[in-house]
């Protein structure tokens, strides 16, 4: 059965479908025969890897391509692929505008690479989800540098679950207070910030007027000297800051395949529904041995 009409074609949902490298290859070779059709595309859980990042990252290149938002979380790439998709879009800039990579392990080297096409002039991306994909300290000095860029339409940034401590927030910070930023919300969930890095934050956003709109800092060991540096800095007729979120109430912690090997968020509960194990069932790796 071939592909729907483009009329019928906009938003396509694929999240959790089993997709591997080479039906990824199949369904990029599918996407390349008519790629100004796409608008929406969603293949998060899918263990596509490089390989087929690689090939879905040739769509983009297409400058017929007008792909508008584009999810690929928990696809199983490393910097790699993360790097081939940065390729791509500094071949294509213009789409898309939303881009979801969470749960990868493309690490320092990608997110450089990502940050590189920020600020290229031509670029429309927006809204950046990069949470649990391994960044350190390394990569916030990039970040900042494309959050410093005059090219830079980055309105949304989420960073949480990455081990950025004290030392990569200070770099980040020195984008944020930049005038040329537009970032409105960041999230940084469970970064390993104390309240040492919560002081400098403070003084990044409050020093000059800032752009920001929402800040999550949920999770993080912020200490009262730096919840009184944020209260105090809201204060400031100059501050946009109209949510603040940096308490631990209410606050889940990743699902436990998270803890074990990253894989997160979890799979949707249709997925789940319709992979249930049957009451009664045992299986072959919990049936007892015969004797």
């Amino acid at each position: 059965m071939g592909l729907k009409p483009p009329s019928f074609f906009g938003t396509r949902n694929l999240s959790v479908c089993e997709i591997t490298e080479r039906s990824g290859a199949v369904l990029a070779s599918a996407l390349s025969s008519n790629p100004s059709s796409l608008k929406e595309l969603d293949l998060t859980g899918n263990h596509l890897g490089d390989t087929g990042v690689k090939k879905l990252s040739a769509v983009h290149e297409d400058p017929s391509c007008k792909q508008e938002k584009l999810w690929l979380p928990d696809c199983r790439f490393s910097d790699q692929g993360c790097s081939a998709l940065a390729s791509a879009l500094c071949s294509n800039p213009s789409t898309p505008t939303e881009l979801y990579l969470s749960c990868s392990h493309q690490g320092d080297t990608g997110v450089t690479k990502l940050s590189a096409v920020l600020k290229d002039p031509s670029c429309k991306l927006d809204k950046l989800q990069l949470s649990v994909c391994g960044i350190r300290e390394q990569s916030c000095a990039a970040l900042a540098s494309a959050l410093c860029s005059n090219h830079s339409s980055l309105i949304e940034l989420d960073l949480s679950y990455n081990h950025l401590g004290d030392t990569g927030l200070k770099k980040l910070s020195a984008g944020l207070k930049d005038p040329s930023c537009k970032l409105e919300k960041l999230l940084l969930s469970e970064c390993g910030i104390t309240e040492q890095g919560c002081t400098i934050l403070a003084s990044a956003l409050f020093s000059n007027p800032s752009s920001l709109k929402e800040l999550n800092l949920r999770g993080n060991h912020l200490g009262d000297t730096g919840v009184t540096k944020l209260s105090a800095g809201l204060k400031d007729p100059n501050c946009k800051l109209e949510k603040l979120l940096s308490y631990r109430r209410n606050h889940l912690p990743p699902p436990r395949s998270y803890r074990r090997n990253h894989h997160w968020p979890p799979p949707p509960r249709s997925y789940r529904r319709n992979h249930r194990q049957p009451r009664g069932e045992v299986r072959s790796s919990d049936a007892p041995a015969h004797m």
